[in-house]
């Protein structure tokens, strides 16, 4: 269980960026954790933080047409 105040809010593509970096993109480099259309208009990002700390995100990116 997660002690604290948690929230869940969207984003922008950069706050999700550096925790991509630390988890999924470790030792590689800042590119790494551009995601094609990251930066599309329909695309939509979330973080969960507790106590202001981001803990977890998540990215819904769209299919190119």
């Amino acid at each position: 269980m997660v002690e604290g105040e948690t929230i869940r809010r969207t984003v922008n593509v950069a706050a999700v960026r550096p925790v991509r970096m630390e988890v999924l993109r470790a030792g590689q480099p800042p590119e790494a954790s551009v995601m094609p259309n990251d930066d599309h208009p329909l695309a939509h990002h979330v973080a969960v933080s507790v106590d202001g700390d981001i803990v977890s995100v998540g990215t819904i990116i769209p299919d190119p047409p």
